[in-house]
């Protein structure tokens, strides 16, 4: 997904794109794509923006990819399950992240949807993201300051 797909003109693309994932999750979800899954839905969330209502339906289709899954605990073991993996891909490139660098978006995305043993776990092999996010000596300020602003928020709620 580009990060152009953000644009409000892309919406019926990302609608499309959720029926589709919808449908893959309650026919054909399996341990072997639902990695893929998962990735594609926080995708979805990180594009869609906050004027449709993609990110409220990607978080209900989330729920049921959780659901269909062999976790007990819902939500918070699709977290655990899939972010060490997902936060490995991310780490790969994040010291040139900039502003609308797709990666970014998804790792904010990450970062503020889990909760309980997920967020501990993301923070926790996270740090490195965070503090290059942190430093002053260059970098893309923006991403400096959303950096230190999931920081915040994600200390507020784990506290």
């Amino acid at each position: 997904i580009e990060p152009e797909i953000r644009l409000s003109q892309h919406l019926p693309l990302l609608e499309r794109l959720l029926d589709v994932v919808r449908c893959l999750v309650e026919t054909h979800c399996r341990p072997g794509v639902e990695y893929h899954l998962f990735v594609l839905l926080l995708s979805l969330i990180s594009y869609a923006g906050d004027k449709s209502n993609i990110q409220d339906r990607a978080e209900t289709v989330l729920g049921g990819l959780a659901t269909s899954s062999s976790s007990d605990s819902g939500l918070d073991d699709l977290f655990v399950s899939h972010s060490r993996r997902l936060l490995d891909d991310l780490k790969e490139r994040h010291s040139i992240w900039i502003a609308s660098s797709p990666e970014r978006h998804l790792f904010d995305v990450l970062l503020t949807r889990a909760r309980g043993d997920a967020a501990r776990l993301i923070v926790a092999e996270s740090l490195d993201v965070l503090e290059s996010g942190l430093r002053v000596d260059g970098g893309d300020p923006e991403t400096k300051l959303r950096c230190e602003t999931n920081f915040g928020e994600k200390g507020k709620t784990e506290a």
